[in-house]
């Protein structure tokens, strides 16, 4: 048995609602150990000191049937469903909930959609090319294919330092 050290060997048998029962008692300790109360399969019912006496039968009756308190059973939860703006009041910021929605795993939430790139700040303004990269990288994610003019302003640009 699980749980349980030394041998156990069946010495009686009961059917309560049609189901089979055995008292296991334990080879080496005997009488002296409490009996143990197992199923057809073999799972631990309970422990009884005197055999199928009425305590052991009512656990029996007990875990074949048995009875849900309604106090212990919190009624299902469901939430309805709800659009990104609306998902702002639970999660507190409007574009952490749209990257929610829109990342591809949780560990990626990080204030930016999709992690796209952010452009440089250069003396007070934005990058221009890193704008450009933005909004070429988006038109491609879009069209699903390469625009000429992306490959060939990245050579432009490697090519006037």
């Amino acid at each position: 048995m699980e749980g349980r050290n030394g041998t156990w060997m069946a010495t009686d048998e009961t059917q309560v609602d049609g189901k089979q029962f055995f008292l296991l008692e334990s080879e080496k300790y005997r009488k002296n150990a409490e009996f143990v109360i197992v199923d057809e399969q073999g799972k631990f019912i309970c422990e009884s000191r005197s055999g199928f006496d009425d305590a052991a039968l009512r656990q029996i009756r007990d875990y074949l049937n048995p009875t849900i308190s309604p106090q212990l059973t919190p009624p299902p939860m469901q939430k309805p469903l709800m659009e990104n703006w609306q998902k702002y009041y639970e999660n507190g910021e409007y574009l952490r909930s749209a990257e929610i929605t829109e990342e591809q795993n949780y560990n990626m939430i990080d204030g930016r959609i999709n992690n796209l790139p952010v452009p440089r700040v250069i003396g007070g303004r934005v990058s221009v090319l890193d704008r450009l990269k933005i909004k070429q990288a988006e038109i491609m994610q879009k069209n699903g294919k390469a625009a000429p003019e992306l490959a060939m302003a990245e050579g432009m640009e490697r090519n006037r330092k």
